[in-house]
């Protein structure tokens, strides 16, 4: 295998040794023993001409490189390390400098600050990366600003990828530790980075190129332009946005590997006649790739094609013949050394799963094929959709481990667009050129290209007007999904081969049977109780109701908007630790008019079906709807009122002034506030549980009528005083009937089904 292919060899020792380290988190002086060892140990096999022992010592030596990198990038260490100060308590003056180029969302702006000092009480030299998340668009910050500013900064509560992926892990993995909220950027003060250094003069360049695609094209084909070319998307309008995704090809908007050979290609013929030498030829090609990677907001999908496209000019510079496995092997060799955490981004696993795939599966497809070849139905429309068909078959299982869901059409889909596209990215160059030689003649390419580019937007128009066939795969894990893989990978060669057929046949129905008997397991293991975790949220507090361990509802008991997103700092990461990924209902029994927003996330994430509210908020959310992405609107609204008890598929009633969870023996009631309903004597014979979402200052008439009525539990956002006026002798928190959430952060209710 290392003689084959050497560099998938060493590739297997540093993804198990990135791996380790996550994992395990080894202090990072073994990695550097272990190092040592090994490189010693290869000496010495070396010297003793021991060939496939210095192999292993080799392969071994790197995975101990790579745990010493991964462990001194992404192991807090050190008492200078920003996480020493994070204090969501403690407001600070942060002095650092823009490290990544900005994001701009649908609401908010986000900048990855590399912090150089803290100042509370004294002034402290720290290392470290920060999210600045400003609730506002702006594009007054650029790369390599440098920054002054003031606010808290929050942890990033992070977990292995080995364990479950986790969006605050990838935000450790690219060294962020804390997250400061702000309101607006004219909070921050910034000096700008001089105008002659290269981050600058690119962006002077990306402006030209813009520049120059709205003045020859329509808004909305000079944004799609910008899109396809450089990955510049935020003037692609809302509703044409949603389209690309909903038909399965928004990816066709991220600059991507596609558009480095469409770059290539173009520059390459273009200056043909005056680079008639094969060397300086790719080292002008490797010039455009590098300048195009920058323009392109260096996309790590970019890098990746980059890196690629360079190992094969540079192949060509020195002479050298390459295999495209081995060279695919080299690229994410080459990147995870440099940057280990790659290993856990979506984009790198999509990129070298779906490279991998073409590789193994186009050729021998084209074998079976091989009559065929000639005929202009199979050049210009089978072997196409090959392509497209094969590169979807292999990126489905990524796509449903991290997104619970698969599209059916989207390789039809895109037989039809992505021809659309890349001539759509030639076209741009073309345009860029001709207004360059001559304003007029810009004009006369773009009137084309607007009609390319209509053309393009009618299509896409086509396979996203309606909602895309989907399945959901909520339940996929890593350990399937690599099965998956497996079964994949062996398939080409069972394509030509009948003992490769039986093979691939048996470890299929092995998997098969595991996965049987894994449902087994776990259908016996099924829990007959309802459980509703209770936890504050400013302004009140929420409960999960799991049922059966499947069906996932949200409660909320109040709730106020923050200058800081409640919905990504507090909700999503209690809904991740329960491993829930979808949201059958969302009740909403008080909410500001501010924190709408954040719960319309929510549903939108969480793919609720209804939200369930009081008369009193319907107009709101119906205003606030109107005003956000499409896909809520497919989201019903149910008003609490107008429903009766039956409406629910589990004991939920509503009262005057309060919401109950009925089961067998159990009532749960949320209310506000306590009213005098709630200190009434009871007719039943049900076990009760209270949760109260407002602070409460409660008197000795309270306390002693709760007490009488048996009350199994009253939990409440915050007990204002802890002893009762008239009676301080009572320490309500020491007394098992009451639970203060801001004291015990959660509580969990386990009740019978």
């Amino acid at each position: 295998m290392f003689k084959k292919s050497p560099a998938l060899f060493l590739l297997i020792f540093v993804v198990t040794g990135i791996l380790v380290a996550d994992y395990y988190r080894f202090d990072i002086s073994y990695f550097f023993l272990s190092l040592v060892l090994f490189v010693v140990g290869s000496l010495f096999c070396y010297k003793s001409q021991k060939e496939k022992l210095l192999l292993i010592s080799i392969g071994l030596g790197l995975l101990s490189f790579v745990g010493v990198r991964f462990a001194s990038m992404y192991y807090e260490s050190g008492p200078n390390h920003i996480s020493n100060y994070i204090d969501s308590k403690s407001t600070y003056v942060i002095y650092g400098k823009v490290a990544d180029w900005p994001e701009l969302k649908s609401e908010r702006t986000e900048l990855t600050i590399d912090v150089d000092s803290l100042e509370n009480v004294k002034t402290v030299s720290v290392r470290g990366k920060i999210l600045l998340k400003i609730n506002s668009l702006t594009t007054s910050f650029q790369r390599g600003d440098n920054l002054v500013l003031e606010g808290r900064i929050y942890a990033v509560e992070g977990k292995s990828f080995s364990k479950e992926f986790n969006y605050n892990r990838f935000l450790r993995y690219k060294e962020i530790c804390g997250v400061v909220y702000l309101t607006t950027p004219l909070n921050v003060l910034h000096d700008k980075v001089g105008r002659y250094s290269l981050i600058p003069l690119v962006e002077q360049l990306r402006n030209a190129i813009t520049k120059s695609l709205y003045r020859n094209l329509s808004p909305v084909s000079a944004a799609l332009a910008s899109g396809f070319l450089i990955g510049e998307t935020r003037d692609i309008p809302p509703e044409l946005y949603t389209r690309f995704k909903d038909s399965g090809t928004l990816h066709l908007l991220a600059v991507s590997g596609s558009n480095v050979i469409l770059v290539i290609t173009f520059f390459s013929f273009l200056f043909n006649p005056l680079l008639k030498n094969t060397k300086k030829r790719a080292l002008f090609l490797m010039a455009v790739v590098i300048l195009f990677s920058l323009l392109s907001y260096g996309e790590p999908s970019v890098l990746r094609a980059s890196l690629m496209a360079g190992l094969v000019l540079g192949a060509g510079l020195v002479e050298r013949r390459y295999q495209l496995q081995n060279l695919i092997a080299v690229a994410a060799f080459l990147i995870l050394l440099y940057d280990p955490s790659q290993l856990f981004d979506l984009g790198f696993q999509l990129s070298f799963v779906i490279a991998w795939g073409l590789i193994l599966v186009v050729p021998k497809l084209n074998i079976l094929l091989e009559k065929h070849h000639l005929k202009k139905w199979y050049e210009f429309l089978l072997f196409p959709f090959l392509i497209s068909l094969t590169a979807q078959i292999f990126s489905f299982g990524l796509i449903g481990l991290y997104f619970k869901q698969i599209p059916l059409l989207s390789p039809i889909a895109n037989l039809f667009v992505v021809p659309l596209v890349s001539a759509a990215v030639i076209g741009v160059l073309v345009l860029l050129v001709a207004d360059f030689i001559l304003p007029l003649l810009g004009l006369f390419v773009g009137a084309f290209l607007n009609l390319l580019l209509t053309f393009t937007v009618y299509i896409v128009d086509i396979f996203g007007a309606g909602s895309m066939p989907m399945i959901k795969v909520y339940d996929w894990t890593i350990i399937g999904v690599i099965c998956l893989y497996i079964v994949l990978f062996m398939a080409p060669f069972a394509l030509l081969s009948k003992t490769n057929r039986r093979k691939t046949l048996i470890v299929m129905l092995v998997f098969l049977n595991i996965f049987a008997i894994n449902q087994a397991i776990t259908a016996l293991n099924r829990y007959d109780y309802i459980s509703v975790l209770c936890t504050t949220v400013p302004g009140g507090n929420m409960a999960i109701v799991n049922i059966e361990n499947n069906e996932v509802d949200l409660i909320i008991n109040g709730i106020k908007g923050k200058s800081y997103l409640i919905d990504e700092k507090i909700i999503i990461p209690k809904l991740e630790s329960r491993k829930i990924k979808k949201i059958d209902k969302l009740i909403v029994l008080k909410s500001d008019y501010s924190a709408i927003d954040d719960l319309l996330r929510i549903a939108e994430r969480y793919e609720v079906n209804s939200i369930y509210l009081p008369k009193s908020l319907q107009n709101s959310f119906i205003d606030k709807i109107k005003n956000t992405v499409e896909g809520l609107l497919a989201i019903k609204l149910e008003v609490l009122q107008e429903l009766e008890s039956e409406d629910f598929d589990i004991g939920y009633s509503l009262y005057e002034n309060s919401f109950s969870l009925k089961t067998t023996g159990y009532e749960i009631t949320f209310v506000d506030k306590i009213s005098q309903k709630n200190l009434q004597p009871f007719n039943d014979k049900l076990k009760r549980i209270l949760i109260i979402g407002s602070s409460w200052n409660i008197s000795l008439h309270d306390y002693l009528t709760l007490k009488d009525l048996q009350y199994e539990k009253v939990i409440c956002s915050k007990i204002a005083q802890t002893n009762i006026p008239g009676n301080e002798d009572v320490d309500l928190l020491a007394e098992d009937l009451f639970v203060d959430l801001y004291n015990h952060s959660e509580y969990l209710i386990q009740i019978p089904f």
